[in-house]
């Protein structure tokens, strides 16, 4: 198992597995948060205390989020939730294959698929054709990345 800077040891797997974790427990967080007050506490209340408990307090933590920050994890999971099943398992495919990367070059890719991302299709596509994105990634890199730009929802 690789251990990073910060010192965590997570493989590819473990971080798949804590992936699929968080995008069920928001989820959840989303379907609670919109429930009233009553039925939301008739809910939890037939939960076992430990787990009741857990719940709340993520539930707190998600709710003290900037709304902003909140707004668009809610909007990315839909996005996913929209897409097809095949264009679904394709982007898996590809974040697995981005997970099979060295640490380093897994955390500058990510980097780099968010700037790409966030860019407006003519400085992106401008972006993509320098010697700048060329020199700085493998082919297989700007593949990957490419790749993921065109298959994940937009930001």
């Amino acid at each position: 198992m690789r251990r990073g800077p910060e010192g965590r040891g997570r493989g590819p797997m473990v971080r798949r597995r804590a992936q699929r974790e968080q995008m069920r427990q928001l989820r959840i967080l989303d379907r609670l948060s919109r429930m009233s007050p009553e039925k939301r506490e008739r809910l939890l209340n037939n939960l076992p205390p430990a787990r009741r408990r857990m719940v709340n307090q993520t539930l707190r933590r998600f709710e003290q989020m900037p709304p902003e920050r909140r707004a668009a994890l809610l909007e990315r999971l839909r996005q996913f939730d929209a897409m097809t099943p095949e264009r679904q398992e394709h982007l898996r495919e590809l974040l697995r294959s981005l997970d099979q990367l060295p640490d380093e070059r897994r955390r500058e890719l990510r980097s780099e698929f968010a700037r790409i991302q966030r860019m407006p299709d003519e400085e992106r596509l401008d972006y993509t054709a320098s010697n700048t994105f060329r020199q700085k990634f493998s082919d297989s890199e700007r593949e990957l990345l490419l790749d993921l730009v065109d298959a994940a929802p937009a930001p």
